[in-house]
């Protein structure tokens, strides 16, 4: 069980809308990921939801299949002034396989799919969502936007 007093922030990474080879089954492999998100939630109410999801998680199988889409570190208070290790989490891709700490772990994937999508997904704008090699373009041609992105209204 994790106390929400003890927690500093979560820092969030997640795979965009990109496809991948195979399963992403490697919490790091989202951290390092070219085209993810990070997002750093310090907001109370929001991590002692993503908390109470995750204190409810119970053990199951680790030969289960899983595609990881979203990787946290939950950031602990430091002690005394050393820093303690944080806490992994990574969800797979509509909630199904939750590895907390390289431990396979099962909830109730479609509560854990409406937080992720409402407080990571939902969260972005359409910009945000592109993949940085556009971003990149668009930085040298502000003039185009408008063919990659919708028309606000």
């Amino acid at each position: 069980m994790i106390d929400s007093s003890e927690v500093e922030n979560v820092n969030f990474w997640f795979v965009g809308d990109i496809d991948t080879e195979s399963a992403i089954t490697d919490c790091v492999d989202i951290v390092y990921m070219q085209d993810n998100h990070k997002t750093i939630i310090r907001d109370r109410k929001i991590i002692n939801r993503f908390l109470a999801f995750i204190n409810k998680l119970k053990p199951v199988d680790p030969n289960s299949n899983y595609d990881l889409r979203v990787s946290s570190l939950i950031r602990l208070k430091s002690i005394n002034g050393e820093r303690r290790p944080d806490i992994k989490v990574c969800i797979g891709a509509g909630g199904y396989g939750v590895l907390v700490n390289d431990v396979l772990m099962k909830g109730n994937p479609k509560q854990l799919q409406k937080f992720i999508q409402e407080v990571l997904y939902d969260s972005l704008t359409p910009y945000e969502w592109l993949p940085s090699f556009i971003k990149e373009y668009l930085r040298d041609h502000p003039d185009e936007i408008d063919e990659y992105l919708p028309k606000s209204k």
